[in-house]
Order: structure tokens, then sequence, then C-alpha cells
């Protein structure tokens, strides 16, 4: 109970007839080692306070990230049957049961390490078939729905484990579902996300296109753990290495730190970019992206944000003074 946070969503009742439940509570609090937070609607100050509270917990402890082992409870679902009944889609049947990882960061017993990628973009069925081509599946796939929650799928390639999360497109949903999905995102990926995979058409983008890549850059606030897919339906020839090379595009790939492919669902040599792809993200040296980084770019976003509107408040009273300093001097002239 000492890692508990009580989150109560209301105000304290008062009056007698309440008593009963305020002391319930109160010593509910206690008992977690007084940690609380009030909901708030109106106010998001209490975002950053969880934040606050649960790095206190991390630094008291001297790790970097909890760890709660599967269990069963009296009616025998897990742990992560019951993430899936709250919003993410985790297939079991699919789990490896010779492929355990270990307790310090999800490197396998046996094979290469585990990878864990996550799949961005507005278009969802382009999202599913990315995330089937690295998991080595090349039935065709149908046309997907958009979906409000995560989709995790593993699978075993290339003698590594693969963990590929589907997020939904984030501009389609509200702040709170926003909120919900990126972290049970970060959760379901232990200990971190190696590599966001922004998925996108080889097509001219839509308004759509460009709001969701605007929300995902600036909720995770990181350009080293991003890469851009560009992907066509069919092959990929000279008129989509041209729009790839357009100014559009590389203004895009720029904002995420330069590293992009182009994929082509009919090509036959995506299986072979897949394995190499899958190297390259093996290969780099960049820390997972944890809760913890995801904590770090939202107060770094933060501070940014108010350095800039200091900035402009500055270039705009010093354009203020200048224009009263010229409206002067043509007075006396």
């Amino acid at each position: 109970m000492k890692h508990t946070i009580v989150l109560t969503t209301d105000d304290e009742p008062r009056g007698s007839i309440f008593a009963s439940r305020n002391n319930t509570i109160h010593d509910l609090i206690k008992e977690c080692g007084g940690g609380h937070l009030k909901f708030n609607t109106v106010s998001t100050g209490w975002r950053f306070e969880l934040f606050r509270m649960t790095e206190e917990i991390l630094k008291k402890e001297c790790i970097e990230f909890l760890i709660c082992d599967t269990c069963e409870d009296e009616g025998g679902t897990s742990v992560e049957e019951d993430l899936s009944r709250s919003g993410a889609s985790v297939r079991g049947d699919e789990k490896k049961k010779d492929t355990k990882t270990a307790s310090d960061g999800g490197v396998m017993t046996t094979g290469k390490a585990k990878l864990n990628i996550v799949l961005c973009g507005n278009n969802p069925t382009l999202k599913n078939s990315v995330s089937r081509m690295f998991r080595g599946i090349t039935s065709k796939p149908g046309r997907k729905e958009m979906s409000k929650v995560c989709q995790k799928e593993e699978e075993k390639m290339d003698g590594r484990q693969i963990c590929v999360i589907e997020l939904p497109a984030l501009s389609q949903l509200s702040e709170e579902e926003v909120m919900r999905e990126t972290h049970l995102c970060l959760s379901l990926c232990d200990p971190g996300v190696h590599v966001f995979i922004l998925v996108t058409p080889v097509t001219p983008l839509t308004n759509e296109d460009r709001a969701e890549m605007e929300k995902i850059r600036g909720i995770f606030y990181s350009q080293e753990h991003f890469m851009l897919l560009f992907i066509t339906e069919l092959t990929v020839d000279q008129s989509v290495s041209d729009l790839v090379e357009s100014t559009e595009s590389q203004r895009i790939v720029s904002l995420y730190g330069s590293w992009y492919s182009v994929m082509g669902l009919k090509d036959q040599r995506s299986s072979e970019q897949i394995s190499d792809l899958l190297d390259r993200i093996e290969s780099t040296k960049t820390e997972p992206y944890s809760l913890h980084t995801y904590r770090r770019a939202s107060e770094k976003r933060v501070r940014n944000e108010l350095e800039e509107k200091l900035r402009d408040n500055e270039i705009r009273e010093l354009q203020e003074n200048i224009k009263t300093l010229g409206e002067c001097i043509n007075f006396y002239e």
C-alpha cells in the first residue's frame, strides 16, 4: 500500500451524516502513506502533482519504475486481462511460454532483446497493416474502423519478441481519453517504448493527418524516439520517392528527428526492410521512452511554451517602444 495514491473525485461532504464516510476515506489515505489527490475537471494541476508524487515514490525506492507481477484473483483473471477489459486489447493466445523476460528491463532469457514498438497516425487501416508486417503476417487485412483504445499484439520474429501497440488517433479523443490511452500505452511497454513509428500515407496530407501529427508531437515531445514510415499501397517507385522528397514531407521529417523509411504494402522487399529496421531499432543506444520520460517531456514542453510566450511578449514590448520612440522623433522634427 505504500506505493498507492488515493484519488478522490468529489468535494468532502459536510454534516454528521457523512462523518463515517469521511473517516473511512481518511483512514484509507493514512493506510496508503498519506498520498492523496483530488480530481478536478476544471484545473489540470492535479495531473502534474500526480507525476511529482509518483517521481517521489520512485526516488525513495531508488528504482525507475514499479513492477506488479502478473497474479490471479479469486475469479482467475490476470492483470493483463483486467487491462484488456479497461481499454487495451491484448492477445493472449500469441504469447510464447518460452520467451520470459528478465526483471531488469525486458531482456530475453534466450535470443535477442524484446522490442516495444508503438504505431501512431491518423489512419487505422495503415497502422494495422504495418503491425501485421512487423509480426510476419502476410494475409491481406480488411479495412479497420477507427478505435479509441490501444491495440496490443505480440509475436516472436527473428529470434526476438516483438510487442506492437497501435495507438488510437489522439486528435479524435477527448483530453481525458488522451491521458488514459497514452499512460496505458506506456504502461504496457516494459521498460519503455523503443521507438514510436508515425505511419503516414505517401499522398498529400489531409488536415486530419496534420492535426494528428501535431498532437503526437506535442504530447510525447521527443525527436530521438520517433521515426516516420511512409506507406504506399503498391510498390515504391520513382513517383513515390519524389513525393517523399517534397518540401512538406521533408519538413515533417525534420520535426521528428530526420529518421524515416518508405515501404510498399505489396513490395517483395518489405520483409527484408522490416528485418533491417528491427536490427536498427535494436542497435540504437537511446534509453526507452518510459512514464518517467513522459513526465520529463511534459515539464520540458510547459517550460518551453512559457519561455516562448515570454520572448513573444518581450518582442512585442520592444516593437511598441520603437514605434513610440519613432513617433516622438517625428514630433520634434
